[in-house]
């Protein structure tokens, strides 16, 4: 078979240019290496990308790809990718973190609308009683020259009454008011449902007895 030496290896004078290789085939020492493409890098990023149209639901899966793809070369796609993917699966998570929150909260209004339905009479029959307790206070203040009780004597007074759900009342006093109060519901005092009417007047000073908030 015919083949063609080529110029620099025809003159014997020349310096030494290497052995001279004829055919078709070379070794694969001097063979151009063709890379690999790295498709799991490719597939990974192009998921990140159209995670947008999808909502970002196809996210976890581009980021997957392109964890994969950074433990095959080459890793520049792959790093590209995962950051891409990262992005995704980010604004992902931050969307069911806000439906989530939001459902709570909606569940939490419900709740609370049910709980306040179910207990309408008792709320009813408890503000009727608290009217009835700051009516005898009002009338104890009016005979006792715009004084009104101290806080053994009022607290005496009110937890004769027993509000909707069962509960004694209770009676607080400050320098220029007092307070009677229905634990609520939940039938502790000091929450968010408690039922509180409020008396304008300046208590007696209190006998020995002074601290009686504790008694109920």
């Amino acid at each position: 078979m015919p083949f063609h030496v080529p110029f620099e290896h025809r003159n014997p004078s020349a310096r030494k240019l290497g052995p001279l290789y004829i055919g078709f085939d070379q070794p694969v020492s001097i063979q151009k290496r063709r890379k690999r493409f790295n498709w799991y890098a490719f597939t990974g990023l192009l998921m990140a990308l159209v995670s947008p149209i999808t909502l970002f639901v196809i996210a976890p899966i581009s980021l997957l790809f392109s964890l994969l793809g950074l433990r095959r070369g080459p890793r520049g796609m792959a790093i590209v990718a995962l950051v891409f993917s990262l992005i995704s699966t980010t604004i992902l998570s931050l969307g069911i973190y806000a439906i989530a929150q939001k459902n709570h909260r909606s569940n939490r209004i419900q709740q609370s609308l049910f709980i306040k339905r179910e207990n309408q009479q008792q709320t009813k029959l408890t503000l009727a009683t608290l009217e009835t307790s700051q009516d005898e206070l009002r009338e104890f203040r009016s005979e006792h020259d715009h004084q009104l009780p101290n806080l053994e004597d009022g607290m005496a007074m009110t937890v004769r009454y027993e509000d909707g759900w069962g509960k004694p009342l209770r009676y607080s006093t400050t320098d220029d008011a007092c307070f009677i109060i229905s634990a609520g519901v939940d039938g502790e005092f000091d929450t968010s449902d408690d039922l509180t009417v409020k008396l304008d007047g300046q208590p007696k000073a209190s006998s020995n007895l002074s601290d009686m908030e504790d008694i109920i």
